[in-house]
């Protein structure tokens, strides 16, 4: 299986600790797209904790690598309200820099 195969099935059995081994295995940096998918998987799993702090900033730190705002800007929206910042969210979801 590759990794979001795996990363897919750890995430649903909720084995934190096996999904952070798994995350760590990955070789980081070496390309654009595996930066982009160790940060989603490494957010997606802080975020099913409830670490909704971390998620947010292991998110943020990957802003410059994604492929499109929309979605890096939903998912941060979809976290900020999570932590019952809304009017955040609003923001976020209202960013326009994505449109210029």
């Amino acid at each position: 299986m590759g990794f979001s195969e795996d990363m897919f099935a750890l995430l649903k059995s909720k084995d934190w600790k096996a999904c952070d081994q798994r995350i760590d295995e990955e070789a980081p940096g070496e390309t654009r797209e595996k930066r982009v998918s160790i940060a989603h998987w490494r957010t997606a799993v802080l975020e099913r904790q409830g670490r909704y702090g971390d998620a947010l900033r292991t998110l943020d730190a990957s802003r410059a690598d994604v492929f499109t705002q929309c979605g890096f800007l939903y998912e941060r929206a979809v976290i900020l309200c999570r932590m019952g910042k809304f009017a955040e969210t609003i923001a976020t979801l209202r960013d326009d820099t994505v449109w210029r």
